[in-house]
């Protein structure tokens, strides 16, 4: 019988107990590739966020020490996710040249969210180039990597960071999920779910709501998240007299209820996204996106038959793009459910790590 092949797994993003959210993705990706006959070991990670200097330090020393004990361990592939931090070392580990190194980017590091980012930017460049395969979420960032780094885009794989799990994400029954959020039965819920922090743009989906309002369209807020700027949000939404029912952090497990409850799902960022795993999810559930014209969301998001785009800044355009999806007929809410829902089974976890598992096997035979 053949040996499994062995996939030692390093993150700064893993899920703890006190942070079940953080680096979920990571953590489904690799029970996938367990399931297409990896023997995945998770041998250096950062579990959670962590609170204050001392714990942050303690966090990424401990990482640093399981990857540097990696170099003496057998593994077939050395799999990397999110090197900013520690792209040094891993160049370090991945001296023995049989060993094998994947770098799997989730967006920051060609398109850097922090000063950190910028700056690891070279060594980040230099491990691409030692590394055997990059894989990046989406086209756009595997466009947007080879162009930044100087890769030849052969080297890249676009794999949809762990996808969505088609089959828990489905259409709902709205009735049922409205009663259970303590939504109104009437009227339309325009939804919100991801991080509250101003690059996700809830000061637009506050602002598109209360203009909607004010063009005479009954609609209340879901907001599914938690963030620095959630109480800002609220008194946002209570200053403009927009109706909002606000949940925290929510399970996966629970999310396709939050998003059965909606009309509509606004993702108004101007984060650069490496792709965006709500939106799909919504999208899964047969629910329209309304999301910001650039990044990799245009890859998803298609005008007319899955959502709308806007301009991220442009509140009045979310505001008009909700309204023609309010005027639509129910054969065209039918029609744009379907589409929703065959856009998100290209983006179906199982089928992701399938093809995942045949790149990296091909690597090591």
């Amino acid at each position: 019988m053949a040996t499994q092949p062995v996939l030692h797994v390093v993150s700064p993003m893993w899920p703890s107990p006190e942070h079940p959210h953080i680096g979920i993705f990571v953590e489904n990706l690799s029970s996938a590739l367990a399931a297409a006959g990896f023997v995945v070991e998770p041998v250096a990670l950062i579990r959670g966020r962590g609170v204050g200097p001392l714990r942050k330090a303690r966090a990424h020393a401990l990482l640093a020490a399981g990857l540097l004990q990696d170099t003496l361990r057998r593994a077939d592939i050395l799999y990397v996710h999110a090197p900013s931090w520690f792209a040094p070392l891993v160049s370090l580990s991945a001296l023995p040249r049989h060993k094998k190194v994947v770098v799997h980017l989730h967006g920051g590091e060609a398109s850097p969210h922090s000063r950190m980012e910028h700056l690891a930017r070279p060594a980040v460049a230099r491990l691409c180039r030692r590394a055997d395969l990059v894989v990046a979420p989406s086209a756009h960032s595997a466009e947007l990597t080879a162009r930044a780094f100087g890769l030849d885009p052969a080297r890249l794989f676009v794999s949809p960071s762990g996808g969505v799990d088609t089959r828990r994400f489905v259409p709902g029954d709205r009735a049922a999920a409205r009663r259970a959020l303590g939504l109104p039965a009437e009227g339309a819920v325009v939804g919100f779910v991801g991080r509250i922090e101003a690059q996700k743009g809830w000061e637009v989906y506050v602002d598109a709501l209360a203009q909607l309002i004010q063009d005479g369209h009954p609609v209340t807020g879901l907001v599914v998240g938690a963030g620095g700027d959630a109480s800002r949000l609220a008194d946002s939404a209570q200053r403009l007299a927009v109706p909002l029912v606000r949940r925290g952090l929510v399970p996966q497990a629970d999310l396709p209820t939050v998003y059965a409850a909606m009309d509509a799902l606004l993702f108004p960022t101007r984060r650069a996204e490496a792709l965006g795993l709500v939106p799909i999810e919504a999208l899964a559930c047969g629910v329209p996106v309304v999301g910001s014209d650039r990044f990799a969301v245009p890859e998803y998001v298609i005008p007319g038959e899955t959502g709308h785009l806007v301009a991220p800044l442009d509140a009045p355009g979310f505001a008009r793009a909700v309204a023609s999806l309010l005027a639509r007929s129910p054969a065209e809410v039918a029609r744009m459910a379907q589409a929703a829902r065959a856009m998100a089974e290209r983006y179906d976890a199982r089928r992701g790590a399938d093809a995942l598992a045949e790149r990296l096997r091909a690597l090591i035979q």
